[in-house]
């Protein structure tokens, strides 16, 4: 039998919450500009390609437009 880690204290569960990544897929044959809101405010790292698809500042659960190319796709962690 398989049991969680007990969380230690708040700092810790703070830690585990802050990371996140967004992996965005596109199946189709046109490149598409989607809306999406990050869940954490701070910079975000394209994973795949990186320079100038990086993301520098973005906001915390408002509007961001992402280009995302035709039968491929892009991946953003929060840095």
């Amino acid at each position: 039998m398989f049991e969680k880690e007990p969380v230690q204290n708040n700092a810790d569960a703070h830690l585990r919450s802050a990371r996140y990544t967004l992996i965005a897929v596109n199946f189709g044959d046109t490149d598409r500009t989607i809306p999406f809101w990050f869940p954490t405010a701070g910079d975000y790292a394209e994973e795949l390609h990186g320079g100038a698809l990086d993301m520098k500042n973005v906001p915390a659960l408002q509007q961001v437009w992402l280009d995302i190319p035709s039968h491929y796709g892009r991946v953003w962690t929060l840095t």
